[in-house]
């Protein structure tokens, strides 16, 4: 994620109101708690801009229920075992 400011919890209490009127549409706010990141502060234009696209990204997702039983999560040696068999050169 790409954050236009990380600042700790502890000081942008204080500056809330003025972090709020300084967003822009696509600025993102990082708010940390003992060193990370915990929290952010984004516009609310930019909220509805990223669950529109969401969403569409969603809807053009088809999970067949049929197949659910036999989804699952595969090991990083299966995966590095894939891109082996899909490169390009040897």
């Amino acid at each position: 994620m790409n954050y236009q400011q990380i600042i700790p919890v502890t000081e942008a209490r204080p500056i809330l109101g003025r972090l709020v009127e300084n967003l822009s549409i696509d600025s993102v706010i990082g708010l940390t708690k003992g060193g990370r990141v915990m929290g952010v502060v984004i516009s609310p234009n930019y909220l509805n801009l990223l669950q529109a696209n969401t969403k569409k990204v969603l809807s053009k997702t088809f999970i067949d229920e049929t197949t659910s039983p036999y989804i699952r999560d595969f090991t990083d040696e299966e995966i590095k075992e894939w891109l082996k068999e899909d490169a390009l050169v040897p």
